[in-house]
């Protein structure tokens, strides 16, 4: 009965990891970065007026501001008025 037990829980782990990786091969990308996304929302709750909430409040600003620019053009520069991706779309 051991044997049947120990035979079950190889092949039942063999099975798992042809499945993970045959139809799932960023799992284990997924799970670092949702690992990474749950210690930043810690430190954006726990440590906030600390470094590492700071730190990662700046990364974030730094992140979507880079995404604004790049669609929108300049940050200085009119909300009206579009100097980015966003031109090229408008000028068609």
């Amino acid at each position: 009965m051991k044997y049947l037990r120990s035979k079950f829980a190889e092949t039942k782990a063999c099975i798992i990891a042809f499945v993970i990786s045959r139809f799932a091969p960023d799992y284990e990308q997924i799970k670092a970065e949702n690992k990474e996304l749950r210690s930043d929302i810690y430190n954006l709750i726990r440590n906030e007026n600390k470094v590492d909430g700071l730190m990662v409040k700046v990364r974030y600003n730094m992140r979507y501001d880079m995404e604004d620019c790049m669609m929108a053009g300049s940050r200085t520069t009119e909300p009206t008025k579009f100097g980015g991706i966003s031109s090229q779309i408008a000028a068609d």
